[in-house]
């Protein structure tokens, strides 16, 4: 079941139409939509289109993944700093298929356990935007900055939620945002064994250190699944609103010496972020402010002509 509010044009999918009670709770408790809007709930609605059918509605879904080609990644296109259950529908709508959920207590984008929790509920429930026309499944990535061991458990779903851990519709990453050292990768591995991004901010993290860093982890056997190229800004680690230099980074990786998935962030917009993947040509890319209309805020249309312009960008490297 699809459904959508005729005030905002939020969409909501339901892939069980009993599970619509909890779909309305989750949704009031967002402060979103109202109990009594039922009567609107029943299709989705399109901003600036009005309503739509489901087929016209798979179509505009399936457009936002037009020339994707496999990579060594289950994602492409990933927004950070998610902070609400409506606004990781709208990102996975609009053609996410990864996003990434805030833990450090001094971002603007910060969530609580609690707060996660309700986030990775609705799309372990609901499914992903993306399995109605059967693409990928949704990544979800914990973001932290120096955590420790016990942080990085923390983070993840409570044990009593286990099983949302291995949920068919939703694959858990962990995304190291700070200093952390290959030994701390080493840790995760044995201790929790989930995939890791490994961020790095270009001009802070010369390239001859993040090669050895990556060397230092290959010989514990600790190689991150993908690194992230952020851009760098003096005490801040990430959400600086910069681009990185994308020449310079891809003279880097033109050199063959970098073997894992490239994720670009830092600065990415719906009108910069096709220019970016040319550049670069990375495996994937992340935003966060750049689709925004007030920190934390989640605007749809900038989402949606971000992913549309990443999709196009990605069939056309």
């Amino acid at each position: 079941m699809i459904g959508g509010d005729n005030r905002t044009g939020r969409a909501v999918i339901v892939r069980n139409p009993l599970r619509w009670d909890r779909t309305l709770a989750v949704s009031a408790a967002v402060g979103r939509y109202r109990p009594n809007d039922l009567r609107s709930l029943t299709r989705f609605i399109l901003p600036q289109a009005g309503s739509v059918s489901r087929a016209t509605y798979n179509k505009k879904v399936a457009h936002a993944s037009d020339g994707y080609s496999m990579n060594s990644l289950p994602f492409r296109i990933k927004i950070c700093g998610i902070m609400t259950p409506v606004d990781a529908a709208a990102a996975l709508v609009a053609g996410a298929d990864a996003i990434g959920i805030n833990f450090y207590s001094r971002s603007k984008r910060a969530v609580t356990i609690d707060e996660a929790e309700e986030i990775r509920a609705w799309i372990s429930a609901c499914g992903p935007m993306r399995s109605l026309n059967q693409r990928r499944n949704t990544t979800v990535a914990s973001v932290l900055v120096n955590p420790s061991l016990d942080e990085v458990a923390e983070s993840l779903p409570r044990k009593e939620n286990e099983q949302l851990r291995f949920s068919r519709r939703r694959l858990d990453w962990i995304q190291l945002h700070g200093d952390e050292t290959p030994e701390l990768l080493a840790k995760i591995k044995k201790a929790i064994g989930l995939p890791v991004i490994r961020a790095f901010r270009w001009g802070h993290d010369e390239p001859a250190a993040i090669e050895a860093y990556l060397n230092r982890c290959k010989a514990l056997d600790c190689l991150p699944k993908a690194i992230l190229i952020d851009s760098h800004k003096s005490g801040q680690y990430g959400g600086t609103g910069r681009t990185a230099d994308w020449k310079g980074i891809a003279r880097w990786l033109a050199n063959g010496k970098v073997q894992v998935p490239l994720v670009l962030a830092g600065g990415l917009t719906p009108e910069n972020v096709a220019e970016g993947i040319g550049v670069v040509r990375p495996d994937a890319v992340d935003t966060a402010g750049g689709v925004e209309s007030s920190p934390g805020r989640k605007d749809d249309a900038k989402m949606r002509a971000f992913c549309e312009a990443a999709s196009r960008a990605f069939g056309a490297a």
